[in-house]
């Protein structure tokens, strides 16, 4: 029986983690690419894909996420 594997797939071995803030809000469905970093009070649109960095307190939706503004 061999060698023993890894639990993680090849895909998996050193990707960057998704970093979420506090208060974040995340609708169904978004996806958050590797890497990504969410601030502090931000919202994610359901289905958005967030290719970058959100800053804190941003609204973002779209393919790929964009701001459109902030909470009033």
């Amino acid at each position: 029986m061999g060698e023993a594997r890894n639990h993680l797939s090849e895909s998996t071995r050193g990707a960057r983690p998704v970093a979420l803030e506090s208060d974040v809000y995340v609708g169904a469905g978004a996806i958050l690419l590797p890497g990504v970093r969410v601030g502090p009070g931000a919202v994610i649109g359901a289905g958005a894909v967030v290719t970058r960095d959100v800053s804190a307190g941003d609204v973002v939706v779209g393919i790929p996420a964009r701001s459109i503004g902030r909470p009033s």
